[in-house]
């Protein structure tokens, strides 16, 4: 499991790093998939603890919700590079 911490520090470095917009892009969107991957078992998990413990389910949809946020801003910011390919800004 992947956590928001480690996300902003990946994304941090990455943003840092000296590699093309577009490699930078590929980086995003791998993290991406990641916690694509993480929120739906998060779902799946909560589906099934919300019979059991109502208390359970609701904290991994909050962690779902959070990991779908993250997602998108790693979406948003892989875009950016890649209008950086597109524009030819570095």
């Amino acid at each position: 499991m992947i956590t928001e911490y480690q996300v902003k520090r990946r994304a941090a470095a990455i943003r840092a790093s000296t590699l093309t917009p577009s490699r930078k892009a590929r980086l995003f969107l791998q993290m991406g998939r990641t916690l694509r991957e993480q929120a739906e078992r998060f779902s799946v998990a909560r589906k099934r603890s919300k019979v059991v413990d109502p208390m359970t389910g609701a904290h991994l949809g909050r962690m779902e919700r959070r990991n779908t946020e993250l997602r998108e801003e790693l979406r948003s910011e892989a875009l950016g590079q890649m209008m950086r390919v597109r524009f030819g800004k570095r």
